[in-house]
């Protein structure tokens, strides 16, 4: 989900970005309303651990940037 404190990050203007529900997306498959993903048991067992959200936002810049 995006948040206010991602603005600087990646210089969004805000005035574009308007909430929604997912129950007013016109998907053409139904969507759970939750559907985020929980890293936890990689976290435990793989040797390089998935990213923070703050982490993942800056190397998707830097790639978009090269």
């Amino acid at each position: 989900m995006y948040k206010e404190k991602d603005k600087p990050k990646f210089e969004l203007d805000k005035n574009l970005i308007k909430p929604s529900r997912m129950d007013e997306m016109n998907w053409i498959a139904s969507r759970p309303k939750d559907s985020s993903l929980d890293t936890s048991k990689a976290s435990r067992y793989l040797k390089e651990k998935p990213y923070n959200l703050d982490k993942a936002l800056g190397v998707l810049k830097d790639e978009l940037q090269k």
